[in-house]
C-alpha cells in the first residue's frame, strides 16, 4: 500500500511538472512573440514632417520615425507599451514636438522591429545604439520617454546610462517578474511554479534572471531627472513604496493620479501640462 501510495506521488509530481513546464512555454512563447501589431496611424496625420529610420543591434534591424524639430538642440526617443507599436503612443506625445525632435522606435520583438522581446540587457543595449544614431546626426542632448513596457525600460535605463537630459516613465512595470505574477494571478498558486520555469527560459533566452531589474531596489540607481508618473490603481506599477521614491532619489519626481488604472494617465486632462512643466524645468 505503501509503495502504491509512492508511486501515485511520482506519478502526481511527474504530470505536474510536465504540464506546468508547457504551460510556462507557451505562455513564455505569447510573452516573447506577441502578435504584431498593424500601425493605427502615422506623423503625417498629424501634419509633422517624418522619416522612416532603422538601425541594427545585435544582428536585428529595428525600425523608427524621425519627427525633427532643428530649431531644438533636444532629441527624446519614445517607447511604447506591450505588445503595442510606436503608433500606439503618437496620438497623446506628439505635443512634445514643441520641444525636441522625436524619435519613436518600436522596441525590439514589436511593430516592426526584429528579435524577440525580453525587458532585458538587450533593449538597454538597443537603446544605446538609438542614442549613438542621434548622436551621429548632431544631437547630444538625449532624453528618454516611455510608456508601459517602455517606461520600465526607460527607467532601466536611466539606472544605467549616463548624462541623460531626463527621463519620462508613465505607468512603468515595476519588475518583468511581478508583471507575469500579476497576469497569471487568476492561476493561483500555480502561478508560481510557472514562473520558476519561465525563469529558467528567460535565462537561457535573454541572457539574466527574470527579476534582474526592480524599480523597488533600483530607484536609487537613477543618473538622471526623471519624471514617474502612476495611477493610484495601476497595480503593475502602484506599490507601497511608489510615495517615497522622491525621498531615496531626489532626482525623481513622483506625480501619482488618484484613482486611475493602468492605460489611463495618458488621457487623463492634467498629463500634458505636468509633462510640459517637467520638461521646461529640465531642459
Amino acid at each position: 500500500m505503501k509503495n502504491l501510495f509512492t508511486k501515485i506521488i511520482i506519478k502526481f509530481l511527474l504530470y505536474f511538472t510536465i504540464i506546468t513546464f508547457v504551460l510556462s512555454s507557451f505562455i513564455f512563447f505569447l510573452y516573447s512573440k506577441p502578435k504584431r501589431l498593424k500601425e493605427q496611424t502615422n506623423p503625417s496625420e498629424f501634419n509633422l514632417k517624418w522619416q522612416k529610420v532603422s538601425i541594427s543591434s545585435k544582428n536585428h534591424i529595428l525600425k523608427g520615425w524621425l519627427i525633427e524639430n532643428k530649431k531644438e538642440k533636444l532629441a527624446i526617443i519614445l517607447m511604447h507599451g506591450w505588445p503595442a507599436d510606436k503608433s500606439d503612443i503618437l496620438p497623446f506625445t506628439y505635443f512634445l514636438h514643441e520641444f525636441a525632435t522625436l524619435l519613436y522606435i518600436d522596441i525590439r520583438g514589436l511593430g516592426e522591429s526584429q528579435g524577440y522581446v525580453c525587458g532585458s540587457k538587450y533593449e538597454i543595449e538597443d537603446i544605446k545604439k538609438w542614442i549613438n544614431f542621434l548622436n551621429e546626426k548632431g544631437f547630444l542632448d538625449i532624453a528618454l520617454f516611455g510608456y508601459s513596457y517602455g517606461a520600465f525600460l526607460a527607467l532601466r535605463a536611466a539606472s544605467e546610462i549616463e548624462n541623460l537630459k531626463f527621463v519620462i516613465s508613465d505607468s512603468p512595470f515595476i519588475s518583468i517578474k511581478s508583471t507575469m505574477l500579476n497576469i497569471l494571478k487568476n492561476y493561483h498558486i500555480m502561478k508560481y511554479p510557472i514562473i520558476y520555469f519561465m525563469g529558467i527560459k528567460y535565462k537561457i533566452f535573454c541572457g539574466e534572471k527574470i527579476d534582474k531589474f526592480n524599480i523597488n531596489k533600483s530607484i536609487q540607481d537613477i543618473k538622471s531627472p526623471t519624471l514617474f508618473i502612476c495611477g493610484t490603481k495601476d497595480n503593475l506599477c502602484y506599490n507601497s513604496k511608489t510615495r517615497d521614491y522622491s525621498k531615496i532619489n531626489p532626482l525623481l519626481k513622483v506625480e501619482l493620479m488618484e484613482e486611475l488604472t493602468h492605460g489611463e494617465t495618458l488621457i487623463n486632462k492634467k498629463y500634458k501640462k505636468i509633462v510640459n512643466e517637467f520638461i521646461r524645468s529640465n531642459k
